[in-house]
């Protein structure tokens, strides 16, 4: 007979503890004959398997390719197919083995071991990049073959595997034997950055490489040169920001452009004369040369530079640094007086007033009469009745300014009419601005001065006015009761 056993604890001979798998008998060999036997009820538990013969022929009966499959921790574990003793009343004389097949009694029988857990495999990266691994199993069998695809990140390149696995190919397979560890390593890319720069200006690069790797952040900051503006970034970059921050992610090209300021150039004129402008832009830069010549008219002469500019050279020449204003100062070669003499009461404004004049200079004259007075006329060198004419000077210059008084009249009313009289000192048919007269109120008989109104106040009878205008004056009388007269007479009795 044959047959397989197995025992889990207490396993030595002589032992009850062996426990029939399968009855064998009625097999024969040659042929070998695959068996095929359920070890689950034994998961987890150390066994041990006896391959049991019992008749004549003990010798002619052997145990060959023993295959286990199930769940087993190849790295914590070690398989031994043992077939040694006896069996508890039987003889057994069967090869004997261990896990790597070495023969310690006859011919070794092939062993083969399949786990669905076994080895691992680690994959490490250096730098940026990806391994695809496939399959990709938590745990891989002895034997098991595994494809790598190195994938490298924007900016980088593989370079090569190293530990388990070696090479620079980025797809590889790799044959699991044990715990395996490989290295995915991959290097940065080397860019430049090229900053131009249009205008007047400079940039600084921070930090300042010559190369650099893929995802590096560089600092640009502009600096415009005097009279320059920064007007903004093209090529790689935009914007107008005189400092940006960009990414490498390849070559990159920038350039910086620098606008040059646009200045003004005013140039004013005192007295007569002129000044060429050379050359002569509504627009300067900076840094612009510009020549400026000063023409005197006749009977003036060149006296000077003055604001921006300086000297007596009727011809200088300016650097544009900003906006800028220069004066040509032109003298006269001849000076004049302007007399302004006034009759009567009033002003003259003079503009300009000044102490002396040059030929040709206009002064503009404005009559302004003092209250109670008009202005009627000019003389002189200068004639009309328009209290403001403009004067031109050729010569010493005498204007007069006259004025006379208004006339203004007095009315006096007595009301009730023949109540009483008013007498008036001075008596006028008219009187100038300022008069003072006196007035003076006199009641009829059986009449009283009750008070003055209208261009006077008060009840004094006696007052003096003043004069500023044409002037009403109303002296209000009031009639006084008749008095009561009472006569006494004697009584006299008769008898």
């Amino acid at each position: 007979t044959r047959s397989l056993w197995v025992c889990s604890e207490n396993c030595g001979a002589p032992s009850t503890n062996w426990s029939l798998i399968t009855d064998l008998s009625g097999t024969s060999s040659p042929p070998w004959k695959q068996v095929e036997v359920d070890l689950n009820p034994y998961a987890g538990q150390a066994i041990y398997l006896g391959f049991r013969y019992q008749g004549d022929d003990n010798r002619a009966w052997y145990v060959d390719d023993v295959l286990i499959e199930g769940e087993i921790d190849i790295a914590s574990h070690t398989i031994t197919l043992v077939v040694e003793g006896q069996l508890p009343g039987y003889y057994t004389n069967v090869a004997y083995v261990d896990v790597q097949g070495t023969l310690l009694e006859r011919e070794a029988p092939e062993l083969r071991v399949v786990s669905t857990a076994g080895f691992t495999l680690d994959v490490h990266i250096v730098g940026s990049g990806d391994v695809t691994i496939d399959p990709d199993e938590a745990l891989y069998f002895f034997g098991d073959e595994v494809t790598l695809t190195a994938t490298a990140d924007p900016g980088w390149t593989f370079a090569g595997w190293s530990g388990d696995a070696t090479g620079t190919n980025p797809d590889i397979t790799v044959t699991i034997d044990g715990d395996t560890t490989v290295t995915a390593t991959f290097t940065p890319d080397a860019y430049t950055l090229d900053v131009n720069i249009v205008g007047g200006g400079e940039v600084t690069i921070d930090p300042d490489e010559e190369l650099y790797a893929h995802g590096d952040q560089v600092t640009l900051t502009t600096s415009a040169d005097p009279g320059w503006t920064f007007a903004g970034w093209s090529g790689d970059t935009a914007g107008t920001d005189s400092a940006v921050t960009i990414t490498i992610t390849g070559n990159t090209v920038v350039t910086a452009t620098f606008a040059p300021d646009a200045y003004t150039l005013d140039v004013n004129i005192v007295g007569s004369g002129d000044v060429t402008i050379d050359p002569d832009e509504e627009l300067y830069a900076h840094g612009d040369q510009v020549t400026l010549t000063a023409i005197a008219d006749p009977g003036w002469t060149f006296s000077g530079w003055s604001g921006d500019a300086a000297g007596t050279d009727s011809a200088v020449t300016i650097t544009i640094t900003g906006n800028t204003v220069v004066t040509a100062t032109f003298t006269p070669d001849v000076t004049y007086t302007l007399d302004v003499n006034i009759v009567g009461n009033g002003s003259v404004v003079i503009d300009p007033d000044d102490e002396l004049y040059a030929y040709g200079d206009q002064v503009t004259l404005t009559a302004i009469p003092a209250p109670g007075w008009s202005f009627t006329g000019w003389s002189g060198d200068a004639t009309g009745t328009n209290p403001e004419i403009t004067v031109t000077i050729d010569s010493d210059t005498t204007v007069t300014a006259t004025f006379e008084p208004e006339a203004y009249t007095l009315n006096v009313v007595v009301t009730p009419a023949g109540s009483g009289t008013v007498s008036v000192s001075p008596v006028q048919a008219t009187y100038a601005y300022g008069d003072q007269v006196t007035l003076t109120a006199t009641p009829a008989p059986g009449w009283s001065f009750a008070g003055w109104s209208s261009g006077a106040t008060g009840t004094n009878p006696v007052i003096t006015v003043t004069i500023e205008g044409d002037t009403a004056v109303t002296a209000t009388f009031t009639e006084e009761e008749a008095p009561v007269y009472r006569i006494m007479l004697p009584l006299v009795r008769r008898n």
